[in-house]
């Protein structure tokens, strides 16, 4: 993988060893590129085990909450980058600034802690009933919140059935003591970062609306 990140990731990689969380075992750096060993992953797992597969990235995000976390940012970082998102769309504006940003910008979150970074479902590789996170973006804010958002909003782009959606939804909140309407204004925020990454912006644009639904 070529990565300009590439030794903050292997960093990564070495501090959630120490908690017990699979990544891929690092054979070398070399410049951005980093050189690991390949995992089988069942492209299906989750489709086919929800309540198992749920359990497993709940157990992570439990043994993320170990790692103490310093020189903590403040989530005005992350509003500031939804804002540059919203600004820099050149297609209904005026949608995300409704949908998005004005629950955000009127919303309380918890202070910044340890996580993925991009804690989606194509990060996930289930194989013999364990997970193993890749891609993970260090120095970006991260909480709890956000993996659980960035997560649920995964299964929004890969158009994943609404029922699981909404079940994996409930369990994580439940699960970590949080209101699905908080989550949702993130997952908002979530799918509102890749818009400009997606080929098809009006479906992004489309499953905000959803979500605010």
């Amino acid at each position: 993988k070529t990565d300009d990140r590439a030794h903050e990731v292997v960093e990564w990689f070495n501090v959630v060893k120490n908690i017990d969380v699979s990544v891929p075992n690092v054979e070398r750096v070399v410049g951005k590129t980093i050189t690991m060993e390949y995992i089988d992953h069942e492209e299906d797992f989750f489709k086919e085990h929800p309540y198992y597969a749920l359990a497993l990235i709940q157990e992570t995000l439990n043994k993320f909450k170990k790692i103490e976390y310093k020189d903590k940012a403040s989530f005005q970082t992350y509003r500031n980058r939804i804002r540059e998102h919203i600004e820099s769309c050149d297609i209904e504006q005026d949608v995300l600034y409704a949908l998005v940003w004005e629950e955000l910008d009127n919303s309380f979150w918890p202070e910044e802690s340890f996580g993925h970074g991009d804690f989606g479902i194509k990060n996930m590789l289930f194989n013999n009933d364990a997970l193993t996170l890749i891609d993970p973006i260090p120095e970006v804010f991260s909480c709890t919140e956000l993996d659980i958002a960035k997560f649920i909003a995964s299964l929004y782009i890969n158009e994943y059935d609404k029922e699981i959606i909404d079940f994996s939804l409930r369990v994580l909140c439940t699960y970590n003591n949080l209101r699905e309407d908080d989550i949702n204004i993130l997952v908002r925020c979530e799918l509102t970062r890749v818009i400009k990454y997606h080929p098809n912006k009006e479906f992004i644009i489309g499953l905000i609306q959803d979500v605010y639904r």
